[in-house]
């Protein structure tokens, strides 16, 4: 369903509404997707650059949108908005962010994506990142992915900190994050993405095998020599 202007979608008082798993909504930049009703349960995909108000959804906990499908700010790097709350489960739940570059700019054009929740953020599931548009994060970048207005809890499953801590790791195939969950005293989080590693490239690895092996080679052509009568 492709969302390019502002729509309700009403519900009966008891009524959940489901995104099925071959569901796909998009809403369009500056538009508005209202449901009333119970929850949204996303089974596929949801994603865009516009808002999606679930702030009627109040009949049930978890409330707003549940999420065990797939959830993807812009459809492109961009911020999508749910007005409402946001959990998203450890069955099949996965946020889904692009990173395009550092840039970041809440009123126009984004390089990297953004959840912002106007509501309570509970997490689980899983966090897919992907690095495109040939760009490499330096570890001074930081992005941060997710925002939450009321309330900050849980993390993701493949990216989870130690006991104690709020700063967990993610793997990607061009290399890894701390991932930092914050939650301030009013209540106030977000999920930051920092300190990028880079997997070294099969050419630098092999420069470095080469150099190793070059020293070993010499070593024991130093040992050799120093022991030869």
């Amino acid at each position: 369903m492709a969302v390019n202007a502002n729509t309700a979608i009403q519900g009966q008082k008891d009524g959940v509404h489901i995104n099925q798993k071959s569901g796909r909504i998009t809403i369009a930049k500056d538009t508005i997707l209202t449901f009333t009703g119970q929850s949204l349960q996303n089974l596929g995909t949801i994603q865009g650059n516009g808002v999606l108000d679930v702030r009627q959804l109040t009949s049930v906990n978890p409330k707003g949108v549940v999420n065990s499908g797939f959830l993807k700010p812009g459809s492109s790097p961009g911020t999508l908005t749910i007005n409402g709350d946001y959990t998203q489960v450890a069955a099949g739940g996965t946020l889904a962010i692009e990173i395009d570059g550092a840039a970041f700019d809440p009123l126009g054009s984004t390089d990297y994506s953004r959840l912002v929740v106007n509501g309570s953020a509970l997490l689980d599931g899983l966090l897919d990142v992907t690095i495109g548009g040939g760009f490499t994060p330096q570890p001074s970048d930081v992005f941060t992915i997710l925002t939450s207005t009321s309330g900050l809890d849980g993390f993701f499953e493949n990216a989870l900190p130690p006991s104690g801590s709020n700063i967990g790791f993610l793997s990607t195939d061009r290399g890894s994050f701390e991932v930092v969950y914050n939650e301030s005293a009013t209540g106030a989080g977000s999920v930051v993405l920092r300190q990028f590693s880079a997997v070294p490239s099969p050419t630098t690895l092999l420069l470095l095998a080469s150099g190793f092996a070059a020293l070993v080679l010499m070593r024991e052509f130093r040992s050799k020599v120093s022991s030869a009568p």
